[in-house]
């Protein structure tokens, strides 16, 4: 069925304004870099006025991969200085108050801390909050692999490698930049060997989901350090002497090494604890029994913990797939109206924002805005509803497995 007239016109006004928008962001991007390369800000020995990046790094686009980031115009080696951006360029809540018009809107709020203005910064030994980092944030994150910490890489801990040397090692990948006294600079390096075209990535540091998210705006579906904590009783920590932020589920939903090992512990009759510590902080199940008994008192708090929450896994996968459908109505509130599970949630996002009405339409930039940041709470909560259903069956499957070697001797 070919189009109307009004159709037609209608997609190729669409087009054209989709093309001039393009058009203007390439030019505000050039703007931006050429101002960036005026303050020191560059990714080669021998800077140029005109762009601070053409020697390694390039600005691209990765759909599948974070959007818009930095990919390698040359073949880059790992260990390799791809940028450095000097102290003066970096924003600071100090070069804030230097500026007028900015130092006015802070002090508008005057209960503020410095870390509550921390979002997307990176760490810096002079300032609480971080700084900002022209250039360098257009980095996309990878996370830097498992936890190497002492709680949950028992078998290197066990093969005899010292602690100060696995925490030497997990500094080295932790992140990828840092700021250098000697350079007076923030300067950047390869965490790996990089093909021509490939997007260049950059660790930020160990990092959960809930942590991305309300630092940089973002989370990743396969993120090795998430961590998923469920109510714990007050005796179990006063029955252990493991950190609260070591007792956690793991991504793949198996429970902390330290989780196992204070409940391996919690689980034992009080007068027989003092005897049997020691095993169970070498990783080693106590019992059969105590161990079913464990991992059934997982499995129940992973199911009461998902009960209590207000949608399912389910609810929150029809609640993205009506996200993908938004263009098919006329403003917000239209499209609120037809989710007759969800209509509530929505409206009341919306009312808390003070967004009128009828008069927001999908095209406007606060709208999108909206929509994204709450797909991406959405998000956030259906992966931590993966992980207690993971942890569920992984308790399940180790109770029948145990339950099935205890029949077989007896």
């Amino acid at each position: 069925m070919n189009p109307s007239g009004s159709e037609a016109k209608g997609k190729a006004t669409n087009t054209q304004s989709q093309e001039e928008g393009e058009e203007e962001e390439r030019g505000s991007l050039d703007s931006f870099l050429k101002w960036a390369a005026g303050l020191g800000v560059s990714d080669s020995p021998n800077p140029d006025s005109c762009s601070c990046l053409g020697h390694s790094l390039g600005v691209s686009y990765f759909p599948d991969a974070g959007g818009r980031g930095l990919g390698a115009v040359r073949d880059i080696t790992r260990g390799e200085l791809l940028l450095k951006v000097p102290k003066s360029a970096l924003i600071t809540t100090h070069s804030l108050l230097n500026d007028e018009r900015l130092s006015t809107a802070l002090k508008a709020y005057p209960s503020l801390s410095p870390a509550q203005i921390s979002s997307r910064t990176l760490h810096i030994p002079w300032d609480e909050a971080g700084c900002l980092c022209p250039v360098g944030d257009l980095f996309n994150y990878a996370a830097p692999g498992e936890d190497l910490n002492g709680f949950d890489n028992v078998d290197n801990l066990q093969n005899g490698y010292a602690l100060d040397d696995l925490d030497t090692q997990h500094s080295q990948r932790l992140t990828d930049g840092a700021f250098e006294e000697d350079a007076a600079a923030y300067c950047f390096y390869a965490k790996t060997n990089y093909k021509k075209g490939e997007q260049v990535l950059l660790s930020y540091g160990t990092y959960t989901n809930l942590e991305l998210l309300e630092y940089y705006g973002f989370l990743l579906e396969d993120n090795p350090n998430e961590k998923v904590f469920i109510p714990l009783e007050p005796d179990i920590h006063s029955s252990s002497s493991w950190p609260k932020d070591s007792l956690y589920i793991h991504q793949n939903g198996r429970p902390s090494f330290a989780l196992m090992a204070a409940l391996r512990v919690w689980a034992t009759p009080p007068y027989q604890r003092k005897s049997i510590r020691h095993r169970a902080y070498s990783g080693s199940q106590l019992s059969q029994d105590n161990e079913i008994s464990v991992m059934t008192w997982i499995a129940k708090k992973c199911h009461a913990t998902l009960k209590a929450m207000p949608t399912s896994i389910e609810d929150d996968n029809l609640l993205l797939s009506f996200t993908d459908k938004i263009q098919e109505f006329d403003n917000l509130w239209e499209w609120g109206k037809v989710m007759p599970a969800f209509g509530g949630e929505f409206c009341n996002l919306l009312q808390a924002t003070n967004l009128k009405r009828n008069d927001e339409s999908f095209a406007s930039r606060r709208a999108k805005m909206l929509i994204d940041r709450w797909k991406l709470a959405v998000h956030w909560r259906l992966i931590y509803k993966k992980v207690l259903v993971d942890c569920i069956s992984y308790c399940t499957d180790t109770i029948n497995s145990l339950s099935s070697k205890n029949d077989i001797i007896l």
